[in-house]
C-alpha cells in the first residue's frame, strides 16, 4: 500500500467498519458480501435484497450507501410506490438502460408495481441485460421475493445474488452517529451483545491481529477491539490500543481526518471516567480544529455536541453561554443537512436549559447532566 493510496483505503475500511457495526449482527456477513459485489462490477447485474422493515431498510441502504461513496459509486434510487398506476413497463426500461456504466440502482417499494408487470419483467429480462450497464438491487419483503419466484421464474434464476436482511428478532434502536453527543463508547450492537460474546470475540480479534496483515485490515479490527475493551471495562487497555497502535498506523497513513475521529473516541473513554480536562483538550485542541479546517459538517457538528456535553458534566453556571452556543451551531448544521442527530441535539439542549433550543436567550438552566 503506498503512501498516497493510504488514506483513501483507511477512509474506505473505517466506512465499511462502522456501517458493518450498525447492522443487526446476523446480517453483517450479508452486507460485507454485497459491498463487495457491488464496488467489483461494471455491467449488468440483478440483485434481491429481502427486508421486511422499511425503517431498517433505510438505515442498511444509508450505510450502503455511505460505503460506496468512498470506492466512487454512483447511487441512483427508484421508488416505485410513486408509479404503481403511472409507469409502464417500457418507461421503467428506459430508466433503467439510461443509467451510467457501474451505476448502483436501488428499487424502492415495487410491490405493487411488481403485481402488474412481474410478467413483463419476464419476458423483458434478456432485453435489459443486453441494454441496461447497472446493478439493480431490489428492496423486497419476503411476500414480494415469492412473488418474483414463482410469477417470474427465469428472472428469478437469472438473478446474480440474493441477501438477507429480515428482521429475525426485535430491532435494536441505533443512534446513526457513531459520535453522537453522550453515547460515545461504542456502536450500539456492540452495546446489545452479552459480556461472554464481548469476552469471545475479543479473543478473536487478539488471534487475528497475531497474524501478519496488512495495515488496512489491521486498522478496523484495531478500532473494534478498543471499542470492546471500553464496553467491557478494560478502558486503560482501549487507550493503549487506541494510542499505541490505532494513532500511529493514521499518522504513517497521513489520514487527517480518521485521526481526529479517534480523538474523539479517546475523549469519550475519558469522559466515562471522569477525566474531563483532558478529555475537553483533546477536543479542543485536536479535533474540532480538523473538521473546522476540512468543512466536515457531519463530524463537526458532533464535536460541538460532545464539547458541550463535557462542559455541561462540570455543572458551572459560568459554562452555560458556550454550552448553549455549541448546541445551537450544531443543531443548525444537522438541521440544514437533514442528519438524524438534530433530534440528539435538540434533546440534549432541552434536557440542559430546560427549552427548546429554537427560543434565543439560554435563561436559567437546570442542573447540569
Amino acid at each position: 500500500m503506498s503512501a498516497a493510496e493510504s488514506p483513501s483505503r483507511f477512509t474506505r475500511n473505517l466506512a465499511l467498519h462502522d456501517a458493518v457495526l450498525q447492522l443487526q449482527p446476523e446480517h453483517q456477513e450479508d452486507f460485507q458480501r454485497l459491498v463487495k459485489v457491488l464496488t467489483q462490477i461494471h455491467g449488468f447485474r440483478l440483485y434481491f435484497a429481502q427486508v421486511d422493515d422499511i425503517g431498517y431498510r433505510d438505515q442498511v441502504i444509508t450505510q450502503l450507501n455511505l460505503v460506496l461513496a468512498q470506492d466512487g459509486k454512483t447511487v441512483q434510487t427508484l421508488d416505485l410506490s410513486t408509479f404503481t398506476r403511472t409507469l409502464p413497463f417500457d418507461e421503467f426500461e428506459s430508466i433503467i438502460n439510461a443509467q451510467p456504466v457501474g451505476t448502483v440502482m436501488h428499487l424502492l417499494n415495487s410491490e405493487v408495481w411488481l403485481a402488474q408487470h412481474a410478467a413483463q419483467l419476464n419476458i423483458r429480462r434478456n432485453a435489459i441485460a443486453t441494454h441496461s450497464q447497472c446493478a439493480l438491487l431490489w428492496w423486497l419483503p419476503h411476500s414480494a421475493v415469492a412473488r418474483i419466484a414463482t410469477e417470474a421464474p427465469d428472472v428469478w434464476s437469472w438473478r446474480h445474488g440474493v441477501f438477507g436482511f429480515a428482521m429475525s428478532r426485535q430491532a435494536i434502536g441505533f443512534d446513526a452517529a457513531m459520535l453522537a453527543p453522550i453515547a460515545q463508547s461504542g456502536p450500539a450492537n456492540l452495546n446489545a451483545t452479552t459480556l461472554p460474546q464481548k469476552s469471545k470475540r475479543l479473543a478473536s480479534l487478539r488471534q487475528l491481529l497475531e497474524q501478519e496483515i496488512s495495515d488496512d485490515l489491521r486498522f478496523p479490527l484495531l478500532i473494534e477491539m478498543a471499542d470492546l475493551l471500553a464496553l467491557t471495562g478494560h478502558a486503560n487497555e482501549a487507550l493503549r490500543c487506541l494510542h499505541e497502535q490505532v494513532l500511529p498506523l493514521l499518522e504513517k497513513a497521513g489520514a487527517v481526518f480518521e485521526r481526529a475521529r479517534i480523538i474523539g473516541r479517546i475523549a469519550g473513554i475519558l469522559e466515562s471516567r471522569g477525566e474531563l480536562d483532558e478529555a475537553e483538550r483533546l477536543r479542543r485542541c485536536e479535533e474540532l480544529p480538523v473538521f473546522e479546517k476540512l468543512g466536515e459538517f457531519r463530524a463537526l457538528a458532533n464535536a460541538r455536541s460532545n464539547l458541550a456535553v463535557n462542559l455541561a458534566l462540570r455543572g458551572k453556571a459560568e459554562f452555560y453561554p458556550e454550552i448553549a452556543t455549541l448546541l445551537r451551531q450544531a443543531y443548525a448544521l444537522t438541521k440544514r443537512h437533514g442528519l438524524p442527530e438534530t433530534l440528539t441535539i435538540e434533546q440534549i439542549y432541552q434536557r440542559i436549559f430546560g427549552k427548546s433550543i429554537a427560543r434565543r436567550s439560554p435563561g436559567k438552566a437546570k442542573q447540569a447532566l
